[in-house]
């Protein structure tokens, strides 16, 4: 900080308000680089309790890869919940959000503990199923999406509209990006 005029000096009190100035910024600088270091780290869905899209994303490459090496199938199923933002307005968020962790509860019950379970955007979900091949995944998702069914009736009145999507490595891609890509453009020819 500095003047411009000729023989310019800042009084005391200005430079203790440049010194807390500064030192404030510092503060928030180091809180703002803290947060981006812990935003990071976070791999869990805070509404839902199941991984976020990013770790989600990530455990997904690792399995083709693993997939890949041992020459073994790796399928992925998307499942959408159309009606997702009708339920989110006849409930109301807080008892949607405590639906919405029952149906997850009602996903895991038709799944094997070694699936890895995460939500890929607000209103889908997707499941990495290990050394399963379209075929296999294409029976769970079917199992899911009746359960799903039944549950969202008995507990809601409301029929659930579930979709879901089903790709495999190799044949639908190669990593996670491709698989989910895939996945997306079945979505947009139903």
């Amino acid at each position: 900080v500095g003047s411009c005029k000729d023989n310019f000096v800042f009084s005391k009190d200005d430079c203790d308000v440049v010194n807390l100035f500064s030192y404030n910024m510092g503060i928030v600088w180091e809180r703002q680089c803290l947060y981006d270091r812990v935003d990071a780290l976070v791999t869990v869905d805070p509404d839902t309790g199941i991984h976020n899209k990013k770790f989600f994303v990530s455990r997904l490459d690792e399995e083709i890869k693993r997939a890949a090496l041992y020459q073994r199938p790796c399928g992925l199923l998307a499942i959408e919940i159309a009606n997702w933002a009708d339920y989110k307005q006849k409930l109301g968020l807080e008892e949607w959000n405590r639906v919405l962790k029952g149906l997850l509860r009602v996903f895991k019950d038709n799944l094997r503990p070694i699936d890895i379970l995460g939500r890929m955007s607000e209103n889908r979900i997707g499941v990495v199923l290990i050394e399963r091949n379209k075929r296999q995944c294409n029976y769970i998702g079917t199992r899911i999406k009746e359960a799903s069914y039944n549950f969202l009736q008995e507990t809601t009145g409301v029929p659930g509209q579930i979709s879901f999507a089903i790709a495999e490595n190799p044949i639908d891609g190669s990593n996670a990006a491709q698989l989910l890509d895939y996945s997306q453009s079945q979505f947009k020819n139903k």
